[in-house]
């Protein structure tokens, strides 16, 4: 059997499935084996698609899974205007938060998470707690092939929020479930997240600070005045982002940050993980890093301040004013690479122009300007 013929039949069997449940399991099963190829032993692993389609839809019947009814919950009128601070608790229900066109502050979840739910209105706040863990989900015959679960079949839970709403306080507090937020304006926000991934688009902060262990940050198109972020066991990843006075510490992960600006103070707190900063307009920077590389390009900042141990630093100039430029780095076990570029009006090593300041301390490496 091919990798069509399979597909073909798991539509037909999951045919009872409301369009777009049956779309996202058909999207699931067609990435796993584009992953895999035209492999038969994957097939073979796989089973009958018939079997296939049976056990999924017996699981989800066995665990409750609603895939039609759901539950919107729509803040009382009266609430709307001085209702701006929002908390969230959950363990195990994924959670999104985006801008909408609502006149309220909105809840979409499925009906069977009502019993697990204690939703509070206030005048001032409006609380999501979750009073009792939920059965594990355990897809065995999912887990054992893929090691993946459908998105569809994970519980979501959907706050919208109006447009034009500024919430003065975003309080969110998840264990083993992801958190999207997506065209938010809020002044404070804190997050805590354990076993879960934190993806931000177009979210605007005065203030953002969070704690989070195994799982992946990434923010596209974000703007903060004070941030502070800490990360273990997992990657960071910014694009498009401004921030004032940022810092940002992981353990056991990568840093990337992507066409960004840092307009004051960027410090960088990185162990066991590379860094890497493309096409960024920084101004003070510090990074203090143990265990991994440095790779700083096109992008252009005053004064930088380098503390490796045990790695390699590439560092390629491309300043607005070569001669306001400070570089300070001491590194312990490896390579430190410093270098201009030319640019459309000047050559800034070439032509003896050179920086303000450049110390360097090396212990057991290599040393290259040019």
């Amino acid at each position: 059997m091919m990798r069509r013929d399979f597909l073909q039949v798991l539509e037909h069997d999951l045919s009872s499935l409301p369009v777009q449940a049956r779309e996202e399991a058909l999207a699931f099963f067609t990435e796993y084996l584009a992953e895999v190829g035209e492999s038969s032993d994957a097939l073979a692993e796989l089973g009958d698609p018939h079997q296939v389609a049976q056990d999924l839809l017996s699981e989800m019947k066995a665990q409750g899974i609603p895939m039609e009814m759901r539950e919107v919950m729509v803040l009382e009128d009266s609430k709307v205007v001085v209702t701006k601070k929002v908390s969230v608790f959950l363990e195990d229900i994924d959670l999104i938060i985006r801008e909408a066109d609502v006149t309220q502050l909105t809840l979409d979840y499925p009906s069977n998470l009502s019993t697990f739910l204690q939703i509070e209105q206030g005048d001032e706040q409006f609380s999501i707690k979750q009073v009792k863990p939920r059965p594990k989900q355990n897809f065995s015959f999912l887990n054992l092939v893929t090691n993946k679960v459908p998105d569809f079949l994970l519980h979501k839970l959907t706050l919208l929020v109006p447009k034009g709403l500024t919430l003065t306080d975003l309080t969110i507090h998840l264990v083993s479930s992801d958190a999207s937020l997506e065209g938010l304006e809020v002044k404070t926000c804190q997050l805590t997240l354990t076993n879960g991934d934190l993806r931000a688009r177009a979210l605007f902060a005065e203030q953002l600070s969070g704690f989070l262990a195994n799982g992946d940050i990434s923010f596209l198109n974000c703007h903060f005045q004070d941030l502070k972020l800490e990360l273990t066991n997992g990657d960071m990843s910014w694009q498009e982002s401004q921030s004032a006075n940022t810092h940002l510490i992981c353990y056991n992960g990568d840093i990337g940050l992507t066409n960004g600006t840092y307009s004051n103070q960027l410090i960088i707190d990185n162990q066991n993980g590379d860094t890497h900063i493309h096409q960024s307009q920084l101004c003070q920077v510090e990074m203090r890093l143990a265990n991994g590389d440095v790779a700083l390009e096109n992008s252009t900042f005053e004064r930088m301040l380098l503390e490796m141990a045990c790695g390699n630093a590439d560092v390629r100039l491309l300043p607005r004013d070569q001669t306001e430029v400070t570089i300070d780095v001491t590194t312990d076990f490896g390579n430190c690479h410093i270098f201009g570029q030319q640019s459309t009006s000047c050559h800034y090593y070439h032509e003896g122009t050179h920086p303000r300041q450049l110390l360097i301390t090396n212990a057991f490496g290599n040393i290259t300007l040019s």
